[in-house]
């Protein structure tokens, strides 16, 4: 995996600009910093995953009419659901996890 695609796979968080940020920043509140999915505009809409927002909860913003961001990342792992996107019904499918309930590392508060 080249370094770009490295990049984007671990990119949570971005400035007014657009422009990564690193992740502690979102983590904390900085002024001016909002999930990469806030800002996506297209031109198409993205399923993406390996950021849990909350247990058992899939994630839909809608930056612009039109496009959609859906996260998937349900946090298993952490206690919390198995989630699938089913297409072309665009129907969310889930199964519990079998992990005992926590908060995952990255969710919003």
């Amino acid at each position: 995996m080249d370094r770009g695609a490295r990049r984007l796979l671990r990119l949570r968080y971005v400035d007014d600009r657009g422009r990564p940020v690193p992740r502690e920043a979102g983590e904390v509140g900085a002024p001016g910093v909002r999930r990469w999915a806030e800002a996506w505009t297209g031109p198409t809409s993205v399923v993406y995953g390996h950021f849990p927002h909350e247990l058992g909860e899939a994630r839909r913003d809608e930056p612009r009419p039109g496009v959609v961001c859906m996260g998937i990342d349900t946090g298993c792992v952490y206690g919390g659901a198995l989630t699938a996107l089913v297409l072309p019904d665009v129907r969310i499918v889930q199964v519990p996890s079998r992990q005992r309930a926590e908060r995952a590392p990255d969710a919003e508060d």
